[in-house]
């Protein structure tokens, strides 16, 4: 019985990765469809829009201490965690898009936009060597 709860704890734990998993594919399937209609001119980009998605990605972030103790418990009792290396390369690339937005500041951020506008009016030239 002790095996039997164990590895209902471990399906319990592999089913809380794929949840990890569906909702990173959600949010950077959201994030770059909104990026993409920003870059074609569809849409205006919208500071509000882009903390937000900055908030949700963080937010992703929040149970991953919790799912590594719970990952950890099932390799030390023996068991192949399914997802395990496709939910390590989310919280990999959720860290590295968290990271990037805090490295961002605003007046970096400004230039940026600014540059955008500017090629997309025309008003850059082109560097020549």
């Amino acid at each position: 019985m002790e095996q039997h709860g164990q590895a209902m704890e471990c399906r319990d734990c592999e089913s809380f990765l794929q949840l990890g998993i569906d909702a990173f594919r959600w949010l950077n399937r959201a994030d770059e469809e909104i990026r993409s209609r920003i870059y074609k001119g569809k849409v205006q980009f919208n500071q509000d829009v882009d903390d937000a998605i900055g908030i949700l990605y963080e937010a992703w972030l929040g149970p991953c201490d919790v799912v590594q103790q719970c990952i950890k418990k099932q390799v030390e009792r023996g068991f192949d965690v399914e997802n395990l290396t496709e939910f390590q390369a989310c919280e990999a690339n959720v860290r590295a898009i968290v990271a990037d937005n805090r490295s961002l500041t605003a007046p970096i951020a400004a230039l940026g936009d600014q540059a955008i506008k500017e090629h997309r009016a025309g008003q850059t030239s082109e560097w020549t060597t």
